[in-house]
């Protein structure tokens, strides 16, 4: 519960602080997004396409996360997607270039990759569990960390799945 107001907190202040920059079109950009942006689509009988903020947040220092959400506030978001990337000791940095498994956190207790969790806030159903899929950084310098991404999730409670495809995110760097 701590961690997760701790999050909240974190997406409120993000979204405060990147309105000025909204029409900052000045960076490269190779897969077409805004800065702090991210897209994708959940491949089911809806097709649904989503869209929203993205950010970078370093919890208590040693827990990277990239962070994304749709809406202004909480009233008005449908979904919050978070990738979690564990750092050996406080290091921090963005991660470079390359390809990285998404999985359960049991299962990158050897091998280094990323654990999602998918919230879709209408149904107020989290999927994070039985992860499978991959996390592409691009490009990961001093301004811009920008990738894309596909996995599949199951939701704890009631075993529903749910399939993400064709992600992309671009944000400014940590």
């Amino acid at each position: 519960m701590k961690l997760r107001i701790k999050i909240l907190f974190s997406l409120l202040l993000c979204s405060l602080l990147s309105c000025s920059n909204d029409d900052d079109n000045s960076s490269k950009k190779t897969n077409e997004l805004p800065k702090n942006k991210i897209s994708f689509e959940i491949e089911s009988t809806k097709n649904q396409k989503k869209q929203g903020d993205c950010f970078i947040v370093v919890v208590e220092d040693y827990t990277y996360m990239i962070s994304a959400h749709d809406g202004n506030n909480m009233e008005d978001q449908s979904f919050s997607l978070q990738f979690y990337k564990s750092f050996d000791q406080a290091n921090s940095e963005n991660p470079p270039v390359g390809t990285y498994p998404i999985k359960g956190i049991p299962d990158l207790a050897e091998i280094d990759g990323f654990w999602v969790t998918y919230t879709d806030l209408e149904t107020d159903l989290e999927y994070n569990n039985n992860l499978e899929g991959q996390i592409k950084i691009t490009r990961s310098d001093n301004q811009i960390l920008e990738g894309s991404f596909s996995f599949e999730a199951t939701n704890y409670d009631t075993g529903e799945s749910i399939k993400i495809i064709n992600g992309k995110f671009t944000t400014e760097a940590f």
